[in-house]
């Protein structure tokens, strides 16, 4: 899974060098567009799926440095704030 080999990648690099190879940072990038758009669209996602998602977001846009498309850090940030909302969304009562 990307996440996987995202958090190992992190791992053997060490804190010294936290960036992804170009081949890298796209798989794993195709993987969360793939997994936001599956878990936003759908009413019925758990708060724990988008928690996990939401972790996987954070964990990408720590180590992917200076070497990325700026267009690239922004959708991340962007599909990172629609997955926060709607897990707030999700954690706020209705009080209707």
């Amino acid at each position: 899974m990307a996440e996987d080999t995202l958090i190992a990648v992190a791992k053997k690099r060490g804190s010294a060098s936290r960036t992804l190879d170009p081949e890298e940072l796209a798989r794993t990038v195709r993987q969360l567009a793939l997994d936001a758009h599956r878990f936003l669209n759908r009413p019925d996602s758990t708060i724990g799926e988008l928690a996990g998602l939401r972790r996987r977001f954070r964990d990408i846009l720590e180590p992917i440095g200076d070497s990325h498309p700026a267009a690239i850090e922004a959708w991340l940030r962007s599909a990172h704030r629609m997955i926060e909302a709607r897990l707030l969304a999700g954690l706020t009562p209705d009080l209707e």
